[in-house]
């Protein structure tokens, strides 16, 4: 597109039909990708093999522990 987001130029660009064409398009995408993922055990167990090597087995919160997630009790 040539624009940075956060600009006018870029709000009036994402309001046109190629755009919200290519905003389906991506979330059709991701979804096929899930679905197949879910299909497969062993990606799921490799990718999580490899989350826990990179990160020694440690999990770290990038939250601070003063922040607190937002709950709806309706």
């Amino acid at each position: 597109m040539g624009n940075v987001g956060h600009t006018w130029q870029m709000t009036a660009q994402s309001c046109s039909s190629i755009a919200h064409k290519g905003l389906l398009t991506a979330a059709k995408v991701m979804a096929l990708a899930a679905v197949r993922t879910r299909e497969r055990p062993d990606v799921i167990a490799a990718a999580k093999d490899e989350v826990t090597r990179r990160n020694g087995g440690r999990y770290t919160c990038p939250l601070p522990d003063y922040v607190s997630p937002p709950v709806n009790t309706d």
